[in-house]
């Protein structure tokens, strides 16, 4: 049986080390790593904190071509309802920082007339895994500049009404543009969106739970 070949991109290794540690990967010093388990080959790729990070990474690599191409890290939440390390996939992200401001208002880079989109989408969720069709489908923004006063927080979700907020998943949409196969960004919840307090965050939760989502998606392919 031919491996099925996986692309799991990770700004951190933080984020993914409970499922390396599972597998014994060890990841190369520099470049992609490559662990083959079963039915399926990975193929790691560890890009940085951020969108230029995720963009320059991802697009010096050529297409396996990939089964599934996966963006995996935490996320902060604008939800309160949502709990803590749930694991979300996140469907639609917008680069939520693109265009000018014109004193208070803000202009998206769409209505500038000079060509070009702010929000992008990941491919193919027709047919999902059993171990992912159960996640909620939201929606994101991807920033620069993460979230800590009300004030912007108002104004961002009176203007995208979303539910998650990270730095790299709206680059790792276009950039895999390229790319074939089902396109996918996995994120569990660490954090809301609200003024900075790190005593009210529970990223070793959060990494656990994706981490659990991550293997027991690696583990259905094999059977």
């Amino acid at each position: 049986m031919p491996f099925k070949n996986i692309l799991l991109l990770a700004a951190t290794r933080a984020e993914i080390d409970p499922l390396l540690t599972h597998y014994a990967i060890t990841l190369a010093d520099d470049g992609i790593s490559v662990a083959e388990r079963g039915n399926w080959r990975l193929h790691i790729l560890i890009s940085g904190v951020g969108m230029v990070n995720t963009a320059y990474t991802l697009g010096k690599l050529k297409d396996a071509p990939f089964a599934y191409c996966i963006n995996a890290g935490i996320a902060g939440s604008f939800d309160k309802s949502t709990a803590l390390g749930e694991v979300m996939l996140i469907t639609e992200d917008t680069l939520s920082e693109m265009g000018a401001e014109d004193g208070n208002q803000f202009i998206p880079w769409e209505q500038m007339g000079m060509g070009g989109e702010t929000c992008f989408y990941g491919r193919t969720y027709t047919t999902l895994p059993a171990s992912l069709a159960g996640l909620k489908q939201v929606k994101g923004i991807t920033v620069n500049t993460v979230h800590g006063n009300e004030n912007s927080i108002t104004h961002i979700l009176k203007r995208l009404p979303v539910q998650t907020e990270s730095m790299e998943g709206a680059a790792f949409f276009r950039a895999s543009a390229h790319l074939s196969g089902t396109v996918l960004q996995i994120r569990s919840i660490s954090n809301y969106v609200e003024k900075r307090d790190r005593s009210t965050w529970n990223i070793p939760l959060a990494i656990t739970q994706l981490n659990n989502t991550l293997i027991q998606f690696l583990d259905e392919l094999n059977h």
